[in-house]
């Protein structure tokens, strides 16, 4: 008789499990996923990481990834303030914060956000001189970041960073720069040869006023000569004034 009742309740237990097993299903949240909860089609909550068993047909989850995502713009032409074209490619990381919101808000969050980031990087491009662009890149993501955050924080989302990549010109405007380049090279090697040239003319200048304010000067130059000179010729040309004579001579120094 005992016997026949811890049969029946093993039986019994099996039962129920198999019961359950069928008519509640585990569910399993992972770490990366975040679970929305729907009874008979409305939303209940957000369920964590975790497993959960909710009675079949009556319960629904939906799981959704909140790792961070990116949102790539690329080849974005647009003009600046001075109506030249530029090209560049925009990287937008997105954190999902409130997944219930993210999911009812919109058919496509993401698509909203894309579509606001193209927007606010047209808006703040065309508020810059190329010049200024070029100057500084820096300012425009955060400009970007200000226009787009309160949106995407609307749809349950925040924007962790921006940055621009690959900005570049039109092909004739960079061949103009490489050439404007090359004359400012060139400008600069020529106005460094006239400076030299101009040192060298105030430097013998100096030295011509210095010999005929001092003779005696031209002595040890000439003694300078002797002392430099490999040949062993040298040749001086003496004027006498006494006489208006001039006279040639030549001598040679002795061998060592």
């Amino acid at each position: 008789m005992g016997d026949d009742v811890l049969g029946l309740i093993v039986l019994l237990l099996i039962l129920i499990t198999i019961t359950a097993i069928r008519f509640f299903p585990a569910s399993t949240i992972y770490e990366h996923e975040r679970g929305l909860l729907y009874k008979h089609g409305k939303f209940q909550r957000v369920l964590e990481p975790g497993k959960y068993r909710f009675m079949r047909n009556a319960y629904e989850i939906s799981q959704l990834d909140v790792r961070p995502s990116s949102l790539s713009l690329s080849g974005q032409e647009m003009f600046s303030a001075d109506l030249i074209s530029v090209k560049l490619n925009l990287v937008a990381n997105l954190q999902i914060e409130q997944p219930d919101r993210w999911t009812h808000s919109h058919a496509s969050a993401q698509t909203v956000v894309y579509n606001e980031l193209q927007v606010a990087l047209r808006g703040v491009i065309a508020g810059y001189t190329l010049d200024q662009l070029l100057a500084d890149r820096s300012m425009i993501a955060p400009q970007i970041l200000a226009l787009v955050q309160p949106k995407a924080n609307a749809l349950g989302a925040s924007i962790q960073t921006i940055q621009i990549k690959d900005f570049s010109l039109p092909a004739e405007l960079k061949r103009a720069a490489l050439q404007q380049a090359k004359v400012q090279r060139e400008t600069a090697a020529a106005l460094e040869q006239a400076r030299g040239e101009q040192a060298v003319l105030r430097s013998l200048a100096n030295a011509a006023r210095m010999l005929e304010r001092n003779p005696a000067l031209m002595n040890l130059r000439v003694l300078q000569a002797l002392d430099s000179n490999k040949s062993n010729t040298i040749v001086l040309h003496v004027h006498q004034s006494n006489n208006d004579q001039t006279i040639d001579s030549e001598f040679t120094q002795p061998e060592v």
